[in-house]
């Protein structure tokens, strides 16, 4: 299973091989983040910061999917199921 936490290497690998990838799309992201834990600040903005790093130096977009919890009444900030760091160290959330 690919894991963002050690298989971004093979990911770049790809985009070079392949040439030309302008997109990117991990659905959902807590699929690929391995032993790290969702709900944790720092593993959550440790590799979401990774990944931003590989799409600058890519020039690649990247679109991570996450869902929503169950709970409507809150803001749409708040009901992204885990960390905040998901939506806090995103250029762009569409809820």
């Amino acid at each position: 299973m690919f894991d963002l936490n050690y298989d971004l290497s093979r990911l770049r690998t790809q985009i070079d091989a392949i040439g030309g990838v302008s997109f990117i799309i991990i659905d959902p992201i807590t699929a690929y983040l391995g032993k790290k834990d969702a709900n944790n600040n720092g593993d959550v903005r440790g590799i979401l910061a990774q990944l931003a790093q590989l799409a600058e130096s890519s020039r690649t977009c990247v679109l991570a999917i996450r869902h929503f919890n169950k709970d409507s009444k809150k803001k749409a900030d708040y009901r992204i199921s885990g960390s905040l760091g998901f939506s806090a160290a995103a250029r762009t959330v569409f809820s």
